[in-house]
């Protein structure tokens, strides 16, 4: 009876598309809502028909326009906790708030504000970029955590404020002081943009909003959203790996999170939904409950501070959510690496080119093994372009370095070195310096830890005698 009455009481409404989404999930509210002893209450019904007028005032109430049906559905979905991902409509953009001014979304989002607030001032963690306001600070900190884990990043923070504690000694400091700073981390591009947006910023005053931080070489999107959210208070949104899932499963988003329009619906709420008295906090709650709670593979719902709002706990789906594409499977690249010593014990070592991969970093020398050449063969031919006369090479080992897209798999030679005619750069596509030196200072210049693993590959450390 309340599903026949549901549907006589839409018959006579417009049967334009948005119409027909409410119409059929009115029926649905028919279906599910009110249920005792079996039958269906007229509550069910009254819900049912309180959904459809409700929202069909807001669609029909403004303009009618596709981002007004938008933020329709977006109430829908806030209001009566029902799936409108299952409905043709989900792709619409998501409309902000602020745009028709209704109270009853933003008395949804400040539901959801409170609880991670009230959640994130008892539970976060005491991290030492939490305790200051000091943008250059909270921008070391963001750029030292993209792809590295919290513990992993604590010391090196530390040490790095330290020894450069303002953006004016990291724009004096050298390109060599930074780096050393930063060994170990790894993705050393990051130290190096970091390094040429100080430059930039310490001759201005310290940008102070997200537009303005974006104008910085190397800050996008992200760190921009971060910095002035925490450090100035601005009032704007901020998406990592954290926030997306957990807007996700929030909001049951079922679009690619690895393609660029489910990241952009992912960024389009979290403008809608940033908390305008304490975005700096709110923005680090997201990245917190993400990181503690909302974690990948088994996500802690029982303790979630909003649990009871999201969509992907309701529905079980906390499994399915976030929609992540296959990443593709590392290129594996062959190489061929040379260790050669010279009577005295200098070393040779080469640096990378300023662009590419290890840029500008010293490390044994290497190249790619072609196709149907032996490793000994390669090793020989690395040689000669090395302007280098040694004596038979020698196998020493294999080391396996990944990076996020390519697998490194290196076969390590070593020779004894007779001769050494630096080498004309066309010679080496890959490197743009070669220089004998001392093993104590080939170590000092290797930074990056593939660089160390050749190095302890091909100069194992010495025996110390009795």
């Amino acid at each position: 009876m309340g599903e026949e009455q549901a549907r006589i009481a839409t018959r006579d409404e417009p049967h334009d598309a948005i119409t027909g989404v409410f119409n059929e999930v009115a029926v649905g509210r028919c279906r599910s809502a009110g249920r005792i002893n079996g039958q269906r209450t007229p509550r069910a019904v009254l819900t049912a028909l309180a959904f459809v007028k409700k929202v069909e005032y807001f669609a029909r109430g403004r303009s009618g326009s596709l981002e007004t049906q938008a933020y329709a559905l977006v109430n829908a979905r806030a209001f009566f906790d029902v799936d409108l991902n299952k409905f043709a409509h989900r792709d619409l953009p998501v409309a902000s708030p602020e745009t028709f001014g209704h109270s009853e979304s933003v008395t949804s989002n400040e539901r959801i504000q409170k609880a991670l607030l009230a959640w994130y001032r008892k539970n976060a963690r005491d991290l030492p970029w939490r305790r200051t306001q000091d943008p250059y600070a909270i921008w070391l900190s963001e750029v030292m955590l993209q792809q590295t884990r919290v513990d992993t990043v604590i010391p090196y923070f530390d040490r790095f404020l330290k020894e450069l504690p303002n953006v004016e000694a990291l724009a004096e400091a050298t390109e060599d002081k930074v780096i050393s700073l930063w060994s170990g981390l790894g993705y050393y591009r990051r130290a190096r943009m970091l390094h040429e947006g100080a430059k930039a910023i310490a001759r201005q005053p310290f940008p102070r909003t997200a537009t303005a931080l974006r104008e910085v070489k190397g800050i996008g999107r992200y760190t921009a959203g971060a910095v002035a959210s925490i450090a100035f208070g601005e009032v704007t949104p901020l998406v990592d790996g954290n926030v997306a899932r957990v807007f996700s499963r929030l909001f049951g988003i079922d679009d690619d999170l690895r393609k660029p329009k489910g990241m952009d619906r992912i960024w389009s709420i979290a403008g809608t939904i940033v908390a305008k008295d304490d975005p700096g906090s709110w923005n680090q709650a997201l990245m917190e409950l993400g990181a503690t709670v909302c974690v990948p593979r088994a996500p802690r719902c029982l303790i979630c501070p909003l649990a009871k709002e999201c969509h992907a706990h309701a529905n079980g789906r906390e499994h399915e959510l976030p929609v992540m594409s296959a990443k593709r499977a590392p290129t594996v690249q062959s190489r061929v690496a040379l260790a050669l010593l010279a009577d005295d014990g200098d070393v040779l070592l080469a640096r990378r080119n300023e662009s590419g991969i290890f840029a500008g970093m010293w490390e044994m020398p290497s190249i790619e093994l072609q196709k149907d050449e032996t490793p000994e063969a390669c090793a020989k031919r690395l040689s000669r372009s090395l302007g280098a006369s040694c004596e038979a090479v020698a196998l020493r080992g294999e080391v396996v370095h990944v990076l996020t897209h390519r697998r490194l798999e290196v076969s390590v030679w070593g020779a004894a070195l007779r001769s050494f005619s630096p080498p004309r750069p066309t010679h080496l596509a890959e490197y743009d310096t070669v220089a004998l030196m001392s093993r104590d200072e080939g170590a000092k210049r290797t930074k990056s830890t593939y660089g160390k693993k050749l190095m302890k590959m091909g100069f194992p450390t010495r025996s110390r005698g009795r």
